[in-house]
């Protein structure tokens, strides 16, 4: 059996928009006018991982926020990645 062995390096990232936050407030002759900026979480992890061709490996694990910016414990998002290994015959 020839097995094929794969070095994979990535870095993940998910972001989320949680909400619009006022920086200023302002209102003119056209109505309102005021400053706003979006609020977002980003998750990443920066991870390699030796793996099987055609197999299922745990590349890592990622905690989110909670509303009041802690971590939220009791959530969790799990990190798994499969490799398949292509080859060109006809380079």
């Amino acid at each position: 059996m020839n097995d094929k062995i794969v070095d994979l390096r990535f870095v993940p990232e998910l972001v989320r928009f949680l909400r619009l936050e006022t920086w200023v407030e302002y209102k003119d002759q056209w109505g309102d006018a005021s400053i706003r900026r979006p609020t977002l979480e980003t998750l990443r992890t920066n991870t390699s991982i030796t793996m099987e061709h055609n197999k299922f490996g745990f590349a890592g694990l990622l905690t989110p926020h909670k509303e009041d910016g802690g971590r939220n414990f009791s959530r969790k998002i799990m990190v798994f990645v499969r490799t398949d290994v292509m080859v060109n015959e006809n380079p």
